[in-house]
């Protein structure tokens, strides 16, 4: 199918849209039918019966406010994750371009996105074209609108990050008129928004030093406190930190009001693991004493991303997983269009594979996955022993991390690797996720010492004990 055919198909109106995304992929990629279908499993392995399909089922909607409850993100149906995507300009497109704004947000909403990252004043050379200016006499009229326009007619959510940089606001007055301005936002419409962050990595966008460092915390503590008297019960984050380092984090979380840690995780593909390193940077948080306990994995290394780039489906739909075993219940995806918006979601490198497996995390990972208990493949309660690749996988694999959930596990695989096989530790019924395709395997029932089979492309792998 030829590009601008795919592009007509992602930005058919809403109703269709989904099902558009479906169809691309459809034709894009032909129905794996090496080893009898996306999972294979010795003779031993019984295919599931229809009835039992309920005990996979996945997340659902999103219902009213969110707030953090006993160090969990939390709406009216409890705890959950939530999958969102940068979208910096956003407010600039509602100003000049809001056709494409919603050919975007419709992309998103296909793909399974449930909120998008917005900047709420930006500027300076690199944002010019882009810039979003609180001084445009129609300001609340365009986050309002926004705000509006993303969750009545795409059913996305907002995380508004107040200050892109401090360009638009340069003096402390403005800024203050600034954060009550958004406080007014929130007050009308909290279940339209998902979070605050005060600044975009505040110490290089204007708050730089000790004297920005104070500044940023009485925002934060005043932000809090205004929406607060307002009954608002959004969760608040300050700034990612220099570093995802156990004291930068702590030096972050400390003396201010804020409820959610923000962190950008470094997007380096020559690590210790390689392209697999930015994947699986989410699991260094729990180690760090002394920080939030909600967390957002916020700028992660996606197609386009600064620094470096990342456009392979299988790891940008495995860091996603990655981040909710982790315990973190927001990832945002991260990319060019998402920036700047020169260029649109639906042209972006891979972006029906990638869209599809990111939307497939919502059909059968738990809602309430980042609640789960976060295990090594070397813990003997972890569900298969391995894994190891077979004669003739390539290397390195570099591990399974898993979350026990409820009554079974969520299984990340990692690594560079070909068919791998994997033995169950005791009786289970599993489906796998091929993050290339957006699919699921059909349920299969192993008794313990059983064999299962993943193809190269099989990623996530949802468990419940029989």
């Amino acid at each position: 199918m030829p590009p601008n055919a795919i592009r007509h198909r992602l930005s058919r109106p809403r109703t269709a849209g989904l099902w558009a995304l479906i169809a691309a992929l459809v034709v894009l990629a032909p129905t794996l039918v090496s080893h009898g279908g996306a999972v294979a499993a010795n003779k031993a392995a019984r295919p599931q019966h229809p009835a039992d399909a309920s005990v996979f089922t996945g997340r659902g909607p999103l219902r009213g406010a969110v707030r953090v409850s006993d160090g969990r993100l939390v709406d009216e149906r409890g705890p959950f994750w939530a999958l969102g995507a940068s979208y910096m300009a956003a407010a600039w497109f509602q100003k000049h371009g809001r056709a494409a704004l919603a050919r975007n947000l419709e992309t998103l909403s296909a793909a399974g996105v449930d909120y998008v990252r917005v900047l709420g004043a930006v500027g300076g050379e690199w944002w010019t074209g882009r810039e979003t200016d609180p001084r445009w006499s129609d300001y609340e009229a365009i986050i309002a609108g926004l705000t509006d326009l993303a969750h009545d007619r795409f059913g996305l959510r907002v995380a508004w990050t107040l200050f892109g940089d401090t360009t638009q606001v340069p003096t402390p007055e403005a800024r203050r008129a600034l954060v009550a301005r958004f406080v007014e936002l929130a007050a009308a419409r909290p279940q339209k928004l998902m979070h605050f962050e005060v600044a975009n990595e505040a110490y290089q966008n204007g708050f730089e030093g000790a004297d920005g460092l104070r500044e940023l915390r009485a925002l934060t503590d005043e932000l809090v406190r205004g929406l607060r008297s307002r009954g608002v019960t959004l969760p608040v984050a300050s700034s990612s930190p220099p570093s995802a380092s156990c004291d930068d984090l702590r030096m972050a979380a400390s003396s201010t009001a804020a409820d959610l840690a923000s962190v950008h995780f470094p997007r380096a593909l020559d690590g210790r693991h390689g392209v697999w390193g930015p994947v699986l940077a989410p699991l260094s948080y729990r180690e760090c004493r002394g920080t939030l306990p909600v967390a957002t994995n916020g700028e992660p290394v996606g197609p386009g991303s600064s620094v470096e780039r990342e456009e392979d489906p299988r790891r940008l739909v495995s860091a996603a997983a990655v981040t909710f075993v982790a315990g973190l219940p927001l990832h945002v995806f991260h990319s060019s269009a998402g920036v700047r918006g020169d260029v649109a979601f639906a042209d972006l490198p891979n972006a029906v594979s990638i869209f599809a497996g990111l939307r497939a995390l919502r059909e059968v990972l738990p809602r309430h996955l980042p609640t789960g208990e976060t295990i090594t493949a070397s813990d003997d309660r972890h569900p298969f022993e391995g894994p190891a690749p077979p004669n003739g996988g390539s290397g390195p694999l570099l591990g399974a991390p898993a979350s026990l959930i409820d009554a079974g596990a969520v299984v990340v695989i990692a690594g560079e690797r070909g068919e791998l096989t994997l033995t169950a530790r005791r009786a289970m019924r599993v489906r796998a996720l091929d993050a290339v395709r957006g699919t699921w395997s059909a349920p299969r029932d192993l008794a313990a010492r059983d064999v299962l089979r993943l193809a190269p492309s099989e990623a996530v792998i949802r468990v419940v004990w029989r």
